[in-house]
């Protein structure tokens, strides 16, 4: 059985990040888990392809606990600024969309 690797995730500077983008692997799985976004959703509102939007998730799946941790810190910091979870999530996707803009 051969192993293939996942080639559309790199790690830059110590976050996952899908390759030849600007995009983190926890933005994309923040809108597919927590702002509950279908693929179809982000694949039509970014510049991903559904391969890299299911190597994210995968990426992930594989490791769920650390980009939790991630987004549980990033929750108590939004408590202490008071700012809602789903102002959270939307500049999350703000900052995406960003993201896709930059050369």
């Amino acid at each position: 059985m051969a192993v293939v690797h996942n080639t559309h995730v790199e790690i830059v500077n110590g976050e996952p990040k899908i390759v030849g983008t600007r995009f983190g692997v926890d933005d994309v799985a923040a809108m597919y888990i927590l702002g509950e976004s279908p693929v179809d959703w982000i694949v039509e509102n970014y510049p991903l392809t559904r391969a890299q939007v299911h190597a994210a998730l995968a990426y992930y799946y594989d490791h769920q606990a650390e980009i939790e941790r991630l987004w549980r810190e990033a929750e108590e910091l939004a408590h202490q600024v008071a700012v809602p979870s789903e102002e959270v999530i939307a500049r999350m996707k703000a900052r995406m969309r960003r993201k896709q803009d930059e050369p």
